[in-house]
């Protein structure tokens, strides 16, 4: 079956259903608004789903350099959101709590963890399947350094 065909047989269904659904609040004698904001909504999301059809393959949301943006925006905002829960607002006069050091540390630990994660996970890394030793993913490597196999 065609997908382009399919569109029309999946907004013929839709309508129907969607009869069906407010034939349904006619019968049991909803309030006009109800039956208003149900059709609006069920209008919207027929809209948004048959505009988008047919289904297309999923772009990556991420690629390397993405990835290396997340990677150094995201420790920022934890280590921002430490030192804000480290104030102590309330107070008189207002200052940093008694333990602010330890949050703030435990922030910055946190947001380094992040960091190092996101510029690992952005890299690809190779391995010999002879010796599973890890390669350098720049550049064209002819042979494994560590046991000389031939790699493709």
């Amino acid at each position: 079956m065609d997908l382009r065909h399919s569109k029309w047989v999946f907004g013929l269904s839709a309508l129907t259903g969607y009869l069906v659904v407010v034939g349904l609040l006619l019968l049991f004698r909803a309030a006009l608004e109800v039956i208003l904001l149900v059709s609006v909504f069920l209008a919207i999301s027929t809209f948004r789903v048959t505009r988008g059809w047919p289904p297309r393959p999923p772009h990556p949301r991420f690629g390397p350099k993405g990835t290396r943006r997340a990677g150094v925006i995201i420790p920022l905002v934890i280590v921002a959101l430490a030192v804000l829960l480290a104030y102590n607002w309330r107070g008189d006069p207002p200052g940093f709590l008694p333990n602010a050091a330890t949050l703030i540390l435990s922030g910055g630990a946190l947001g380094f963890i992040f960091f190092v994660a996101s510029r690992s996970a952005s890299r690809p890394s190779r391995a010999c399947p002879e010796c599973g030793g890890r390669i350098p993913p720049y550049g064209r490597i002819a042979k494994c350094p560590y046991c000389g196999h031939a790699l493709s």
